[in-house]
């Protein structure tokens, strides 16, 4: 049975100097003597944001945090691999709740959030907790084992599976709705398209299946395995595949808009900001494509990640440093040196949470 486990964070915002010390159990403080920040503030000012909070969940060694996920007012991160899930309140940094789910010989993957509850699934099981207070409300098994966190449609959790199948599974009593079979052995993450659900799997097949019952509606394939997570634009569906094309597809008919080819096969998901694409090439660097027509219109080399986009800039994160360009040309305006990050996640009002893997957090907010 998972149980609460009791350990030590820290936390610091200006102006208070001082270091809560917050088990599962109640909360202390003291003097703190100076945070070890993921950013110095000043150079964060350099990047438009200003410093707001900082907190330390004091991991133990061994144990990395290799998910974060802003979920309304909450941060939540899971442990690897103790498979702690930790809530962290998104206005002042401090620590609502911590939870040990599943076995460590099991691997957790993400979280989302329905209302008060926050579910996170293992290979096998589904965790509901309570979203103030991270008790367990239910556990149950999932039809088949899974690699990837569901979408969530109104009252169904939408799997897609290790063995090519995606499934539905009613979030509120667990039966399930409805089974289809890809012809690939895995199934990506399924992402909502409209008023449809899109899947593919390693077999280079996609389709367009229908929320409610899961009937075929569209499909199609490209020449490779697709890895990726398929990303939703406004109009359309763009799909990474590892024979090196990344499609752009009509997000109703799924007929191709525009195809990009790459120097190497893809098996990262490609991020839309505004009215372009983002497309990472493993091992050789980010490319930024015009949405409306593929056209390529710069390129980095190394290991960028965008992070978001305030009108005509563009900030990424860049093999230790956050930078920020112009958004249509790449052109560089400023970088500023940061600790080893390997999330940057964006609020609803574009603020930053910065994620360390050794478990410091840092919330930067617009200036």
């Amino acid at each position: 049975m998972p149980v609460i486990l009791s350990r030590i964070r820290h936390q610091w915002r200006p102006g208070l100097g001082m270091l809560v010390l917050l088990s599962s159990f109640g909360c202390q403080s003291q003097t703190h003597t100076g945070p070890d920040l993921l950013i110095n503030p000043l150079g964060a000012r350099k990047l438009g944001y200003h410093y707001q909070w900082s907190t330390d969940l004091a991991i133990p060694p061994g144990s990395r945090l290799d998910q974060a996920e802003v979920l309304d007012d909450l941060l939540v991160v899971i442990e690897s691999p103790s498979n702690m899930v930790s809530a962290i309140s998104l206005q002042d940094g401090t620590v609502r709740w911590v939870r040990s789910v599943a076995s460590s010989l099991d691997r957790v993957y993400g979280a989302l959030r329905s209302g008060d509850r926050v579910l996170v699934n293992s290979e096998t099981r589904l965790y509901s907790l309570a979203a103030e207070t991270g008790t367990i409300v239910d556990s149950r098994n999932l039809k088949t084992s899974v690699a990837a966190p569901p979408a969530l449609a109104g009252g169904l959790l939408i799997f897609g599976a290790t063995d090519g199948q995606v499934f539905a599974q009613n979030l509120w009593d667990g039966f399930d709705r409805w089974t289809i079979q890809l012809s690939g052995q895995e199934a990506t993450r399924p992402v909502l398209a409209g008023n449809g659900l899109f899947v593919a799997d390693d077999a280079g097949s996609y389709a367009l299946l229908a929320i409610d019952n899961g009937a075929l509606l569209r499909d199609g394939r490209t020449f490779a395995r697709i890895s990726a997570t398929p990303t939703v634009g406004d109009a359309s569906l763009f799909v990474a595949s590892e024979d090196a094309t990344l499609y752009a597809l009509n997000g109703v008919t799924l007929q191709d808009r525009w195809k990009f080819r790459a120097t190497r096969p893809l098996t990262r998901s490609p991020q839309v900001l505004g009215n372009m694409v983002f497309l990472t090439v493993p091992g050789y660097g980010l490319v930024a494509l015009d949405a409306a027509s593929g056209k390529k219109l710069w390129e980095r080399r190394g290991r960028a990640e965008p992070i978001t986009r305030r009108r005509d800039k563009l900030l990424i994160l860049d093999r230790g440093a956050l930078v920020l360009v112009m958004a249509d040309t790449g052109a560089q305006i400023v970088q500023v040196p940061v600790k080893p990050l390997n999330r940057v996640l964006t609020t609803a009002d574009d603020n930053l949470i910065l994620v360390s893997p050794e478990g410091r957090l840092m919330r930067l907010d617009r200036v």
